[in-house]
């Protein structure tokens, strides 16, 4: 499993239902590269806590 670090911008494409100013970087893992997504996990700000989100 390959993880990468992806922060969140306004609108981002990845994760558009993320409310920004909250979320601080995601971790998008895939089984080899991108773009074989099979889990997002979101860091949320102010918390060491990570979300496991569906994917699309």
């Amino acid at each position: 499993m390959n993880g990468r670090l992806f922060p969140v911008e306004p609108g981002s494409l990845a994760v558009p239902e993320l409310p920004p100013n909250q979320a601080i970087g995601f971790w998008i893992f895939t089984a080899d590269q991108l773009p074989d997504i099979y889990e997002i996990r979101v860091r949320w700000r102010g918390s060491g806590d990570w979300t496991t989100l569906p994917l699309p």
